[in-house]
């Protein structure tokens, strides 16, 4: 069993393949395709770490700038071990970590300058005139993924002139089929 080492660079990557319905759809249209890209990754017989740079990436019809992360691939798994972006919205993300079996931990810093921008990108156009998000978004804390739980610990955030502190998971439910949000949250 054989390893690979992959450095991948790019000027610009269109992941909405030109489709005009991009920008109404969101970023999170892409993620799909991005799924799809993980189960071909993870089929691949040997271990592999990817080195992937991207000047920009366009996604949700704007472009996510400076983008570098780094993927490794073992025993069928994709994880995740760094990801920095400059996003729309005049938003950046930091994310680094640890992968282990099938889990992932790290710290995770987040801020946007115009949150509403952002979630317009994310989400598309209709979901973010639902949302009031205020003036700034920054937030930081220790991030964790397991087969049956997401969850970000050591919130550290302000929502404009509010502070946020506490814990955050996303867990399955015994029964399989609902997911529980568990929030531990104070303001300030």
């Amino acid at each position: 069993k054989g390893s690979l080492e992959v450095s991948l660079s790019s000027k610009r990557i269109d992941l909405d393949l030109g489709d005009p319905k991009a920008p109404a759809a969101g970023a999170a249209h892409v993620l799909p395709l991005l799924l799809e890209a993980r189960a071909l990754l993870g089929a691949l017989p040997l271990s592999a770490q990817l080195t992937i740079s991207a000047d920009g990436i366009l996604a949700g019809g704007q472009l996510m700038r400076d983008v570098r992360g780094n993927l490794r691939v073992q025993n069928g798994a994709v994880s995740l071990e760094r990801l920095e972006a400059r996003l729309p919205g005049r938003a950046a993300i930091n994310l680094s970590g640890k992968s282990e079996r099938d889990t992932f931990s790290g710290p995770l810093s987040f801020e946007s300058e115009e949150p509403q921008s952002f979630a317009r990108w994310l989400l598309g156009e209709q979901m973010p005139q639902q949302l009031s998000l205020g003036q700034s978004l920054r937030l930081k804390g220790d991030v964790s993924f397991t087969q049956n739980e997401m969850s970000l610990r050591g919130i550290d955030a302000e929502f404009g002139l509010v502070k946020i502190k506490g814990t955050a998971a996303l867990r399955q439910a015994k029964d399989a089929v609902k997911q529980v949000l568990e929030l531990q949250l104070a303001a300030e």
